[in-house]
């Protein structure tokens, strides 16, 4: 992929593959539940849901399948999980978090941060 390393993305893809702890399943009936009329509502939280999809997609893929879309995306995922605090005043809730394919409650190696 042009302008990125493969140690660059060798790292995006480990982060992003370690802040992404549901699976495509679990990340779908999240999206299908929450993301009906109120979505289509407010843009903000279309934006989590159009994101999750695009999360979706990319679970689907190869690492050499990606494109610069796709590492934009995944850098953003990585930095709205990593920027969650619970209870902080403009900082992204659970549910949103979990449109994204981060559940913060889940506990393990690729839980909660």
């Amino acid at each position: 992929m042009a302008g990125m390393s493969a140690l660059e993305l060798e790292t995006l893809w480990t982060e992003f593959h370690g802040v992404v702890n549901m699976t495509s399943q679990e990340i779908g009936v999240v999206l299908q539940t929450e993301g009906g009329a109120e979505d289509a509502d407010s843009g903000s939280e279309s934006e989590w849901t159009t994101t999750g999809l695009r999360v979706l997609e990319i679970l689907q893929k190869r690492r050499s399948e990606l494109t610069e879309a796709d590492t934009r995306v995944m850098y953003d995922v990585v930095e709205r999980v990593e920027d969650f605090t619970p209870d902080a005043a403009g900082r992204p809730s659970r549910d949103q978090l979990m449109r994204l394919g981060h559940d913060p409650l889940r506990s393990g190696p690729e839980g909660s941060l």
